[in-house]
């Protein structure tokens, strides 16, 4: 019995963690201001949008809120190429209530992760440490590889990627937006996306290697650092 709740365990540790890391990935690049402002600048979005930079930042952070939960809606006023009027129209302010709702789910899968983590931590640590350590070195391996394998097929055609992403996300089209009107897609065009998908790479592997890490620094203390003779 005890034998089942250890692969039980493992197992969920295998899984949960990796998502964890995934969406706090996420969540750590989408909150960084820096980020948005320095590329705002690069992609001279000041300019596309007519809004000035400091209101560029303004609207970023009520969106941000709203992403969060933080308020109850995204009606956001700005002077817009010399007149003030509302910031995003109706099938923008739509578009956003969908992506408000995926970062709803998206706080709670990361929340659900961590706890079911840490319960597989404690639990491997009092009763198997080595099922412990290989539940860390697999989870990494297994999720190194599959990350870089979908970089690979999404760096092939980014935009080709980018739409078919939104059709699974989405049951509606309305994140099929006009670069000519519609500000959100002004200020945050496919390069935007690459950038931020690449920061969210870079993010989610440098947790998987601590993960591993740990897992190797783990199995060095119990059966010492020969690699050699030893199974993982």
């Amino acid at each position: 019995m005890k034998t089942k709740s250890i692969i039980l365990f493992k197992i969920i540790l295998i899984i949960s963690l990796p998502i964890f890391l995934l969406f706090s990935s996420l969540h750590i690049a989408i909150n960084d201001l820096n980020f948005f402002e320095h590329k705002y600048e690069e992609y001279n979005v000041t300019e596309v949008t007519g809004i000035s930079l400091q209101g560029l930042m303004e609207v970023t952070k009520e969106l941000l809120d709203y992403l969060k939960g933080e308020r109850d809606d995204i009606l956001i006023y700005k002077e817009i190429n010399g007149q003030t009027r509302e910031v995003f129209r109706e099938r923008e302010v739509l578009h956003l209530k969908d992506v408000e709702l995926l970062f709803e789910k998206s706080y709670l899968v990361r929340n659900i992760s961590i706890i079911l983590s840490l319960i597989a931590v404690i639990y491997l640590y009092l009763y198997d440490k080595k099922a412990l350590y290989k539940g860390l070195i697999y989870s990494a391996l297994i999720s190194i590889s599959g990350m870089i394998l979908l970089a690979v097929i999404i760096s092939t055609n980014f935009n080709t990627s980018f739409n078919i992403f939104h059709e699974i996300l989405f049951t509606n089209d309305l994140w099929l937006l006009d670069p000519k009107t519609e500000v959100l897609i002004q200020m945050y065009p496919l390069n935007f996306f690459k950038s931020i998908a690449l920061r969210i790479f870079i993010y989610f592997i440098t947790g998987l290697i601590l993960s591993l890490s740990l897992g190797i620094f783990m199995r060095c203390k119990i059966n010492g650092c020969s690699f050699r003779s030893k199974k993982l």
